[in-house]
Formats: structure tokens, sequence, C-alpha cells
């Protein structure tokens, strides 16, 4: 395809450097004056770094905003624009933006004159950028009526044009983005692409081809990921100092699903067979996909996450990523698809690694991997014929995922697949998935019951069994550090007399103020649940320890056998009998968030050591939560032992609970412990 090109430019520069006409053949120059832009761009780059700034100079000085009207009555009226007189001095700013580094390089001595011209002219540049997709500031952009040049020339000018900018001077390329440039041409380049391909789609023309030429040209010619790259590099990942980072990575993910979403839903058209037997838009929308991994991977990798975590969620990103490729995966079938999965399942893990490797953001964004059907893309993986290393890296994948199914939200994502939509498992013969499947769906029945019957909360200590809360609504929260919930006004004023308020002013600091603004907030109802996970995971275990609870380890220390840990953080959930020395000793805890509350802990132990009543059972319950754990400590009463004797069924209470949140433990044990009950007379509220 070529374009026409105003030649009144080029004579311009011509004239202004008539020493070098004998450098270009006059077939060139006619082909110049003609409008032939592949003759041109030829001819140019035939021309020393100098005059190629006259060239630039000559266009700079023809930029003039007052076309702007009839370039855009000629867009609506649909007629040509690269006939258009506008259109022609903004493809001629593009053209002459690629030389500029070219000039600079041989002359350095003009670099703080091209400096002061491109800052002299940044709006117009910046509007003829935009003019050239079809696209006028200020207006929604309309690509019913696309710019045939889009596609052939004017991204890859643009994408060197930034490149060349960024060489220059870094402030220089800050400023010119500052008009929304990056947002703006990211999503430009590939809707405009997609839009100038499809609309002129006919079901006798091989749309496939259409799109690989496209994306030729955006991959290969258009490094708007280079661009990403270097300016985030340059200027830091955080908000403060990048101010554009934001609204890039919006605009570039959208744009991206755009394009690949739109290539798999026209999977079941006319698209013919290749030869590694998978449909072509099959492997043109991976290829989209893997840019946007890579994007992401970046984020990840390199700017460590920091303006993704403090600032934003990626939840709705993770949703939309993981449709996607669970639809490229059902389009392209079992058979065709084999050579996704390991490309699936990577990025899968990549992105889930990334949602539970920080607490910020955490419920939401696990919850979005699974809206966006991570568990089905999981099960196909396994149920499907894959390679081996394929299916062992989905077991590993869902047997993490079953860790964080203590979250209700996640829990209602994952019905879907396993209980609403049976016929998606059937076939599912792998044993580490029907453990998957049965505890979440044991999980899923607690939480129903949880939603009629949840376990109250006093944080008061010193309460009377008979007069535990039966709901947690009905507590009164303290409203300083909201770490803490209470029955009645009279259990909030004794635990602020005895403990809370020596622990406020510490838990206010280190746990409100830097949760309040961030998905990071352990609520009460929360901790509800995890007391009826605890509560059942406990008994089951009871059951087969024997009606004692007893282990051989701790045979002659009838203590120990009453403090037990449930780690949900493994699956199966492991559990382990504590001696009361190890709660007290904990020095890997250091001084992290929320430990203040280990002193409510240690008055627990104290007080089961000294009473050793055997109807009271201290379990700490353990749940992932990002790069830290909750620790949810339970003091537990069994309402009537006389039961537990006849039917062999404990039947405990909750009697007041403790949670902490902190840094992942060491589950090693303590040797030579002393529980006696000298060792907990000092008292340490």
């Amino acid at each position: 395809m070529s374009n026409t090109f105003n030649p009144v430019v080029f004579d311009t520069a011509l004239r202004q450097a008539p020493d070098n006409k004998n450098r270009l053949s006059s077939a060139e120059i006619l082909a110049a004056r003609n409008g032939k832009v592949s003759a041109l761009l030829r001819a140019i780059e035939c021309l020393p770094a100098d005059f190629s700034q006259a060239i630039f100079d000559a266009i700079l000085a023809n930029l003039h905003l007052d076309l702007v009207e009839s370039l855009r009555d000629s867009f609506r009226q649909g007629k040509p624009l690269y006939n258009n007189e506008a259109f022609q001095r903004a493809y001629g700013a593009l053209c002459a933006m690629r030389l500029v580094g070219e000039a600079i390089e041989a002359n350095p001595s003009t670099r703080r004159m091209v400096i002061a011209k491109i800052r002299g002219n940044m709006r117009e540049l910046a509007s003829w950028m935009l003019i050239s997709f079809g696209y006028f500031p200020g207006e929604p952009y309309r690509p019913s009526k696309p710019v045939p040049s889009a596609i052939e020339t004017s991204p890859q000018l643009v994408a060197c044009a930034l490149v060349t900018l960024m060489g220059i001077d870094i402030d220089l390329a800050r400023e010119f983005l500052s008009y929304g440039m990056m947002n703006d041409v990211a999503a430009l380049l590939w809707v405009s692409s997609m839009e100038s391909s499809t609309a002129k789609m006919g079901r006798k023309r091989s749309l496939p081809r259409e799109f690989a030429r496209v994306n030729d040209h955006l991959s290969k010619e258009c490094p708007i990921l280079e661009i990403f790259h270097t300016y985030v590099k340059t200027n830091g990942p955080y908000p403060e100092t990048n101010p554009i980072l934001k609204s890039f990575v919006n605009g570039r993910i959208g744009s991206l699903n755009l394009l690949a979403s739109s290539t798999v839903r026209r999977a079941s058209s006319f698209y013919p067979e290749v030869d590694e037997g998978m449909p072509q838009n099959i492997k043109l929308a991976a290829a989209f996909s893997k840019q946007l991994f890579d994007i992401t991977r970046f984020l990840i990798l390199d700017v460590h996450g920091g303006v993704l975590r403090e600032e934003f969620s990626l939840a709705r990103m993770f949703e939309q990523y993981t449709r996607l490729l669970d639809s490229i995966a059902r389009r392209a079938g079992p058979e065709k698809a084999t050579s996704l999965f390991e490309f699936v399942i990577n990025s899968q893990t990549m992105l889930f690694d990334w949602a539970t490797s920080s607490s910020h953001g955490l419920i939401s964004n696990v919850t979005g991997l699974a809206r966006g059907n991570l568990l089905r893309i999981v099960t196909n993986t396994i149920k499907w014929k894959v390679p081996p290393a394929v299916k062992e890296a989905a077991k590993a994948l869902l047997l993490r995922m079953v860790t964080h199914t203590v979250y209700p939200r996640m829990l209602k994502m994952t019905e879907y697949t396993l209980i609403q939509q049976p016929k998606d498992i059937l076939g599912i013969k792998d044993p580490k998935f029907h453990t998957f499947a049965s505890v979440v769906k044991m999980r899923n029945n607690m939480l129903l019951e949880f939603r009629d019957r949840q376990i109250g909360i006093c944080d008061n200590l010193n309460h009377a069994p008979d007069a535990q809360p039966t709901h947690y609504f009905h507590g009164r929260t303290c409203s300083r550090c909201h770490s803490v919930m209470y029955c009645s006004e009279a259990c909030q004023r004794t635990d602020w007399k005895a403990r809370h308020r020596k622990e406020c002013r510490v838990l206010h600091a280190d746990y409100y103020l830097p949760r309040k603004h961030r998905d990071s907030w352990y609520r009460h109802n929360l901790r509800s649940f995890h007391l009826s996970l605890i509560i059942s995971h406990y008994n089951n275990r009871l059951n087969l320890l024997g009606k004692e609870g007893q282990d051989p380890r701790f045979a002659s220390n009838l203590i120990a056998s009453f403090i037990a840990i449930v780690d949900m953080t493994h699956e199966p959930t492991e559990f382990d009998l504590e001696l009361p020395e190890r709660y007290i000793n904990r020095k890997v805890y250091d001084r992290s968030l929320l430990m203040a509350q280990d002193k409510r802990v240690g008055s627990l132990i104290r007080e089961l050591v000294r009473a050793k009543d055997a109807n009271v059972r201290l379990v700490e319950g353990v749940f992932a939560f990002g790069h830290e754990q909750i620790y949810v400590m339970a003091k537990l009463w069994m309402r009537n032992p006389n039961k537990c004797d006849t039917t062999g069924t404990e039947d405990f209470k909750v009697l007041s609970s403790v949670v902490r949140i902190g840094p992942k433990r060491d589950l090693q044990k303590f040797e030579g412990t002393d529980i006696s009950d000298d060792h907990y007379d000092q008292d340490s509220d």
C-alpha cells in the first residue's frame, strides 16, 4: 500500500541543501514528488544526518493546527485521508521523528536545538500523531472508517518517535507522554489495526493472513513493550514518580484483551487448519496472550508489583486473562491445544504466585483468578491427555488453591465448577483431584451452615462460658484499633482495664493504619468462619487420636494433649499437638504485625496450665494470608462431657479467641520444655 506525502516539504528540504541533490537519482526524486512513501523513505535514508535535520526543520515549520477541522470533516465524510493536506503533514512529522536520533548522533551539537524545536511543537506533534490514527483528542474514537495508513506505517513511526525521544532526553519524553500519548497510542495501535483488518474482511479473504501481517508489524516494528520497559525503568514503578504508568497498564491490557478475545470469538468461523494441527486464529490469540503475559511478568518481576499492589488491584485483569486462556483451550480442544497447555499452566501458576505473595488485595486477586475459570483450566489439564510434566504442574497448582478455600469468596467461585457444573469434572480419576473436590465440598457445606448459625466472638478472656454470644453481629468493636470485639459494654470495659488499654495503641499503629486503605483487613466475620473450620478439623482429628486426644509423644504430659495446631496452609490439613513452652518461646516471631497479642496467648496458656481443666482445649488455626499467615488461637470448652463419654463425639464451644498476623513460622520442635506452674507465674499482661 502506498501513501502520498506533501511534495512541498520535500522540495523545501532539497532547496535548503542543493549540494546534496546529486545523492538522489532523478527517479527517486520524481517518485517522492509523486507521493510514493516507500521511495521517499529510501531517498531520505540516502541523505546524511545534517540533511535529514533540514527535512525535520522544514516539517516542523509546516505544522499548523488550523487544518484539524479539515481533517476531521474528511474523516467523518469517509474521504480518503491520505489525500488530505493535514494528514500529509502529520505523516511528515512522524517520518521526521524517525530521523531525529540519527541526526543527533551524527552531530551532537544540534541536540539542544532539536530538543527546543520538539518542545515548542509538543502539543501539535502529539495531536498529529493521534489524528493519524483517526483519533481526535477530546472526541470518542470511531474506527468505522479506518485510516488505511495506520496499519502500514504509522504504528512503527510512532514507536520509533517515542524511542527517539527517550534517547534524546527523558524529561522531554515524560513531557511528551504527559499529553496522554502513552495510553492512547497503546490502545489505538491495537484497536485501529484490529478494526482496519476486520472491516475489510470477507469470507473469501484470508483473515488469519491479515492478522498475521498486523501482528508482524506490531511485534517486530512497533516496540511498545520496549518503550514501556524503558520508561518504567527510567522513571520508577511508583505512581508519585510515574503518574502515567497506571493509565498505560490499563490501556495496554484492555487493548490486548480486546484483540485476543476478538480473535478467539471468530474461532468457529472460516479459519483453515495449519500444519501444526491448530487453527491459525488460536495460534494468533495465543501470541497476543503471550505479549500480555510478558507485560504482566515484567510488572511482577522487574517492577516488583510496587505500583500494582499499592495503587490498584489486578483482580479484574486476572479475571479477563484466565477467561481468555480458558476460551483458547476449549476452542482448540484437547488434541489441538496440547502445545498451549504448558504455557497456560505456567502463566496461571505465575499469576497465582503473585496474587498470593502479598497480603494486599489477596482475597480480591485470588477471587479474580477463580472467577476467570482458573479451576476449569486446571481440571481440563488434569482431565485431558497432556504431557505428564504439565499435568503434575496443574496438580501442584490445584493443591495450592485448596489452601485458599478457607475464604468464603474463594469457596463461592469454586462451587460453580465442582457443584453446579459436575459434568466438567466427570472422567477425572486422579486421587489428588478428588481430595481437593471433597475438601471444597465439605467447606461449602460448612459455609452454608455458617450463614445460618455463626460463632459469636468476645475478646474478654474472663468471659463466662454460659454468657458467650451466639452471633458475631451482636458484638462491639474497638473503634480505635478494630482488632478486638466484645459481646457487651461490660465485657469491653473489663478487658480494657485488664489488658486492651496497653495494647490498643500498638495495634492501632501496626495493624489499623497500614491496612485500612488496602484490601488486607482481617474482618471479624471471617474470624468467625475460621473458628468453625478449626473446630471441625479438630474434632475430626481427635476421633483418630482416641477419646482423650492423646498423642504417644506426650503420654507423660496431660496438659500437652490439650494444646493443638491445625495448619490449613497445607493439604491435607496438618495437625499437631504442642507443648505450652512453645507458645512462650516463639522467638521467630520477632516484632511482627499484631504479635503484640502474644500476651493474650500467654494468658490463655497460663490459665490452662494452672487450672488443668480436662474440659478446656487450646487450638490454634493457621491460615495462608499472602507472605504472612493468620494465627487464630481459640479456647474451647466441652459443653457436655457426659455426651462425649457415651457417643465419643466432642461438643466444643468457643470461649475466646486471639488473632495474630505474622510471618510464616518454622514448625520445628522445641526440646527440653518446662511446663511447671512456676514457669508461668511471671505475668506478661
